[in-house]
């Protein structure tokens, strides 16, 4: 299956020629739920396990606490149990912090 158009441009820093929608599943997942809106989201759904999705959105540090709180109302997963909002990971995404 080819990526889109419309989802590759989340993927600005690597060759989507390279990319696989299998190996590479978590690294597209990751960027979908971070960088994308409805449009990105929907073909993620289209695209991917239910499952798979719910997995990396608990298990990625990489997520910003924004984009990690929506999806876990999303999905009804409980905060504690998404890595990206335990509070080691919360204190490296901020920016402005000394």
């Amino acid at each position: 299956m080819q990526i889109p158009d419309y989802i590759t441009k989340l993927l600005w820093d690597v060759k989507i020629q390279n990319l696989s929608m299998v190996k590479d599943a978590d690294f597209i997942i990751e960027r979908v739920l971070e960088y994308g809106d409805q449009p990105e989201f929907s073909w993620l759904e289209a695209n991917f396990e239910r499952e798979q999705i719910i997995n990396k959105l608990i298990s990625s540090p990489n997520l910003s606490a924004k984009s990690a709180n929506f999806y876990a109302f999303i999905y009804q997963i409980p905060k504690n149990q998404i890595m990206a909002l335990q509070k080691n990971y919360l204190n490296k995404q901020s920016r402005f912090s000394s």
